[in-house]
């Protein structure tokens, strides 16, 4: 008999288990890749060969079944037993085709000691259901960074996530396919396009870890421009350095940052609850953080 997926399973079984909320999209930069092809080249001559991305069908790996159901299945099956709602698998076979053609090419590395941390960390933070909220929830710190990329400068790529060190995918235009390359200097493209792998693993770090910039990637003019400096006016966190989130209309510190509300506390909008969604308490224009298992108006806050 053939052994069910993971998905399967999470189907089967009723699992009382964790999340906090996720979703973001991390993006690449077109830049000009010939520099870099003659240190390719020599990381080739010297036995180290460059991954190539696998074309055509591929077998799903089990490492990716794992990894993508405790991110999209789990979440899909906790909001379902407390909203009453039916199950959703999310983005799960997406994930698993991406983070298959990954392994298959050698593109990436994935510990399954990292898979397990994860799965724990997920049933924490999805017990009970003060954390339900409309759409997929953000996956939490110890699912973050678990692939591990094996491309170096100038070898192909989809996502920074395949590239080494610091390195990100440059992706020019329209094109399917990047090369890993460093941060590019002050006045460069960036942010144009989507991280593709890191968007369906849930992966907040590509930004920070594989950066486009020497400094900071502005996602208003989508060029390289200085570190926005604490306390510069901001409308998200994606407007602020790394290290800082947007609080109040001004880019802080985590330590300077104004505490998200808790469970059962006053909000006005999703974005100020630390769990769940801003409930209505009957006062217009005023509610309770908690469970929210009704229509999204918001989206979810979003955490560096």
């Amino acid at each position: 008999m053939k052994a069910p997926t993971s998905a399967q399973r999470f189907r089967a079984i009723p699992i009382f288990a964790g999340a906090l909320a996720v979703a973001m999209a991390a993006a690449l930069v077109g830049a000009t890749w010939s520099r870099h092809s003659e240190r390719n080249t020599a990381l080739v001559a010297s036995g180290r060969p460059t991954p190539k991305p696998v074309l055509g069908p591929v077998k799903p790996s089990r490492l990716a079944d794992r990894l993508c159901a405790t991110l999209h299945v789990l979440p899909g099956r906790r909001t379902a037993e407390c909203c009453g709602t039916a199950p959703s698998n999310y983005l799960y076979e997406e994930c698993v085709d991406l983070v298959s053609r990954a392994l298959a090419s050698g593109s990436v590395e994935l510990e399954p000691a990292a898979i397990a941390r994860c799965e724990q960390a997920m049933a924490v933070e999805l017990s009970g259901c003060d954390w339900a909220r409309p759409g997929l929830p953000l996956a939490p710190a110890a699912c973050q960074g678990l692939i591990k990329g094996r491309v170096p400068s100038g070898g192909p790529c989809r996502s920074s996530l395949e590239c080494t060190s610091n390195l990100h995918c440059a992706v020019a235009g329209g094109a399917a396919q990047g090369r890993c390359l460093p941060p590019v200097p002050l006045g460069a493209s960036c942010g144009r396009s989507t991280d593709v792998i890191a968007a369906y693993v849930l992966d907040r770090t590509a930004e920070s870890a594989h950066p486009w910039c020497t400094d900071f990637c502005s996602l208003v003019t989508h060029q390289c421009e200085p570190t926005p400096p604490e306390g510069a006016a901001c409308r998200a966190s994606a407007h602020c350095a790394t290290g800082q989130r947007c609080s109040q209309g001004a880019c802080r510190s985590d330590a300077g940052a104004v505490e998200l509300a808790g469970t059962g506390q006053a909000c006005r909008s999703d974005f100020e609850c630390a769990r769940g969604g801003c409930v209505a308490s009957g006062t217009a224009g005023s509610g309770i953080c908690g469970m929210a298992c009704g229509s999204a108006t918001l989206l979810p806050v979003h955490r560096r």
